[in-house]
């Protein structure tokens, strides 16, 4: 896989060296990634959910996959914790196992280390490394990414919307260049088993994860036909996201006591 949309310090060709390795490693539990663990057979749902530091998110989101998505479908955490928080990264392992569940370990990143730190490219490269790692070696009818902070709320089945579409996402745009964002993204395994996936974020397009893929999936395809209807929910008087908001609770050492979270 090339490394277009780098934007470290580091030179492309020492990327391009830590890419090609990185892609050739086998997640922890390789024999469970590779077979058809747990429940399998036609109309199975594999869903990735990627976890950095937050084991708690990941028991609820277990309790609300089980409880909403429609199965069959097979939970399969990814611990992208690298080197970091070993008793984290123990802790998700002993979770999975209690809750019956894949536990994934991803190779460390090189866009974790401090001097080539950025978020994006690194969840992006978890994701790429998944997809021609795991996915295509399982063969699922369809799989999700799901980031560990997105919870479903109600009954889902996306299966007849991704058998119509191929491709599940809410849009995320830089006119006239779009792409589906990461955050509960889903493809029909069929619809995508031969291309060269990359959901690394586009400094090109400038597009956040999962914008490279726009040169090679989306420029195809029509934005309009993925549009989803959203609904906005507000659960506290003031807008916690501003700015404004977080600067103050934070410049007051008072984060874990605010009432506002």
């Amino acid at each position: 896989m090339n490394v277009p949309y780098n934007k470290s310090h580091t030179g492309s060709h020492v990327v391009q060296e830590w890419m090609d390795k990185y892609f050739g490693i086998h997640p922890m539990n390789w024999r469970l990634a590779r077979s058809n663990f747990r429940i399998g057979g036609p109309l199975a749902i594999d869903v990735y959910v990627i976890s950095f530091n937050s084991n708690w998110l990941i028991e609820y989101q277990i309790k609300c996959i089980r409880k909403f998505l429609a199965p069959p479908f097979n939970i399969i955490i990814v611990d992208n914790n690298n080197w970091l928080y070993p008793e984290v990264s123990q802790g998700l392992s002993d979770l999975c196992e209690k809750e019956d569940v894949c536990y994934l370990k991803a190779p460390d990143n090189h866009y974790q280390e401090e001097q080539h730190f950025d978020s994006t490219m690194k969840l992006g490269t978890t994701l790429s490394w998944l997809f021609h790692n795991v996915v295509k070696q399982r063969k699922p009818d369809y799989f999700f990414f799901l980031d560990d902070d997105c919870f479903l709320v109600k009954p889902f089945d996306p299966r007849d919307y991704l058998e119509e579409k191929g491709m599940y996402g809410t849009v995320s745009r830089n006119l006239p260049y779009w792409n589906l964002h990461v955050i509960a993204n889903g493809f029909k395994f069929d619809f995508v088993k031969d291309e060269p996936l990359d959901f690394r974020a586009s400094y090109k397009f400038s597009l956040d994860t999962g914008g490279a893929n726009y040169g090679i999936l989306y420029n195809r395809f029509k934005m309009e036909d993925y549009m989803l209807e959203h609904t906005g929910h507000r659960y506290t008087e003031e807008d916690i996201a501003s700015k404004e908001v977080i600067i103050y609770v934070c410049d007051q050492n008072e984060l874990k006591k605010s009432k506002r979270f």
